[in-house]
């Protein structure tokens, strides 16, 4: 697609993201690996670009993904490292998954005896990693009966290989976190149920990017990274001479396309989601929720940057949205910068933007949809 087509980019700095990984790899012990989480094509950032960055840095023998078909891109587009599918999947998607080599989770035993046959079928040995339930309840085997269960169940199914066990943390983010304790004791209990009963957990992790901050403790044999790749702990940041310290990676930039004066009294947009208390400069930009732009941006009066200063929502709308420019010197064509850096030098973090809303900076990224331009530079 010709670029100039796009109403708005994504800039993604893709040594920066390299320099990150290399950062937090350096904060590892030797022996514990360090997997990046690409799910989501990598949080909307793109997940091949992001993988052959990393393989650039070298050393990454595993990839993390949500769903079978972002492994098998990957595994199409090349990439021969382990990948781990570590979502819930309907059944007839095995095949596909085995014939590609990819490590899928279990926690259930008939998804483990539809494996098995599906690998017998094809005539190989399936990697499976298993999913011990700690307090998230998503997915995951408990300890104790559950667990029982699925061990039983693996023992007499001679043709899948577990490659290791894993849970999530509920409250990764948050330093010396009593559930994270909690879990992590779980977990490791969970892992010693399965060694008991004869299961041989070659590899085991837990700590994800909230967590690889403070819990040294859970690092275990691997740690997994994905919104850490990108952009350091909206709550609670490293100083910059910090070991394992991360940079933001991204920018999404826009411009205006048209610029009014409303006056006291008269709205804006649908619904008349804004009424002027004041004579209010009205800059128009050509995105909106369409392209991923948060709605709820306007009832936290969050801020956006024109030329470097700080102007905010006062609606969003499905392709449009309007932001209160008064007191800005703009003019229609003018930058705009949601996320990031202004090309000028301004910035405002994806994570300061996240702690208006509640969310984290990826939870953007991962909204943006296909009318996004994205950019790749170094």
């Amino acid at each position: 697609m010709n670029p100039t087509l796009f109403n708005s980019y994504l800039e993604v700095d893709l040594s920066v993201v390299a320099d990150n990984y290399r950062s937090i790899l350096s904060t590892l012990p030797e022996g514990t690996e360090l997997i990046p989480v690409i799910k989501c094509n990598a949080y909307g950032i793109g997940a091949l670009q992001v993988a052959h960055a990393l393989n650039k840095v070298g050393g990454v023998k595993t990839f993390a993904l949500a769903q079978i078909r972002e492994a098998v891109e990957l595994r199409e587009a090349g990439f021969t490292q382990q990948l781990i599918v570590m979502g819930g999947f309907p059944l007839h998607q095995i095949p596909a998954a085995l014939e590609n080599d990819i490590t899928l989770t279990v926690f259930r035993p008939e998804t483990a005896a539809a494996i098995d046959a599906e690998a017998a079928k094809q005539g190989k040995t399936a990697n499976v990693q298993i999913k011990i339930e700690t307090g998230l309840n998503r997915i995951g085997a408990r300890p104790g009966e559950e667990l029982d269960a699925l061990a039983r169940a693996l023992k007499n199914l001679p043709n899948i290989h577990v490659a290791g066990a894993f849970t999530h943390f509920l409250e990764g983010e948050i330093p010396e976190s009593e559930l994270a304790y909690k879990q992590l004791e779980l977990y490791l209990g969970g892992v010693k149920q399965l060694e008991d009963a004869g299961i041989h957990i070659p590899k085991r992790h837990i700590c994800n990017s909230g967590a690889s901050d403070w819990f040294k403790d859970a690092y275990l044999d691997a740690v997994r990274i994905g919104r850490r790749l990108y952009m350091d702990s909206r709550d609670h940041p490293l100083s910059p001479d910090a070991p394992g310290v991360v940079r933001e990676a991204v920018s999404w930039r826009t411009s205006i396309i048209n610029l009014r004066t409303v006056e006291v009294g008269e709205t804006v947009g649908y619904d008349r989601i804004f009424t002027a208390q004041r004579p209010t400069t009205v800059a128009t930009i050509c995105i909106g929720y369409g392209d991923g732009l948060y709605e709820q941006f306007v009832k936290a009066g969050s801020p956006v940057l024109v030329n470097g200063e700080s102007a905010c929502y006062i609606g969003i709308c499905m392709d449009q949205s309007f932001i209160d420019v008064t007191g800005i010197d703009c003019a229609i064509g003018d930058e705009v910068t949601i996320f990031g850096k202004s090309t000028g030098g301004a910035a405002i973090s994806a994570q300061a933007l996240a702690a208006t809303v509640g969310h984290e900076g990826v939870y953007f990224t991962s909204l943006l949809s296909p009318r996004v331009e994205r950019r790749y530079i170094k």
